[in-house]
């Protein structure tokens, strides 16, 4: 199984535990964790991580981690198989 496969679902767990804190995790509009705005954020996971921010755009967890982080694909890939492991 990929690990897009596998991550799905558990991004309330994946992106904690990478710097995201949970009070960015929630269904309602408030402060983005990527440009800072006030309340221009909302996090709608629906399994892949989804968010969308009035300045940033939408995105998935892989997105929000490459933006917060400037992490290429390989290196979000490699953090993520560090929390939920391989296959």
């Amino acid at each position: 199984m990929q690990l897009s496969e596998r991550a799905r679902g558990r991004w309330r767990e994946i992106l904690p535990a990478l710097g995201v804190s949970v009070k960015f995790l929630i269904n309602k509009h408030g402060p983005c964790p990527l440009c800072g705005g006030k309340d221009r954020f909302r996090w709608d996971d629906k399994g892949e991580g989804l968010y969308f921010c009035n300045q940033c755009g939408a995105g998935n967890g892989w997105t929000m981690l490459r933006k917060m982080h400037g992490w290429d694909g390989a290196k979000v890939a490699a953090e993520i198989e560090l929390i939920i492991g391989s296959e």
